[in-house]
């Protein structure tokens, strides 16, 4: 299993797949959690373009994690596109599973601190 932290904020997104570099993309998410939902998918997109097969994406974004584990509705039109997305890519991998972890265990969310301006 390869663990992968994401986070999301509004002018740019990190992910950490375990063992590599921070992966750091700038860009401008209308909401928070649009920015955490496109974490998700940009690792998704990366690990499935290295052929990783087996992953645990974990977040500190409640929210997104417990939606996409089917806990939590979701009722916002833009989050559900963005969730049916995740699925989408998470099936072309054997396993994916969603962790909600607290926000100082979140190696993605450690290295966005780093550019907070």
């Amino acid at each position: 299993m390869t663990i992968i932290y994401t986070d999301g904020a509004l002018k740019r997104i990190c992910f950490v797949i375990e063992g590599q570099p921070p992966f750091i993309l700038d860009g401008t998410y209308q909401t928070q959690n649009i920015a955490e939902y496109q974490a998700v998918i940009s690792a998704l997109m990366e690990a499935k373009q290295q052929g990783l097969t087996d992953l645990i994406v974990r977040s500190d974004s409640q929210l997104t994690m417990r939606q996409l584990n089917g806990e939590y509705s979701i009722k916002v039109v833009y989050l559900a596109s963005r969730a049916r997305e995740v699925w989408e890519l998470a099936r072309k991998f054997n396993s994916v599973k969603f962790e909600w972890i607290p926000r100082e265990e979140n190696k993605a969310g450690i290295q966005l601190e780093k550019f907070k301006t």
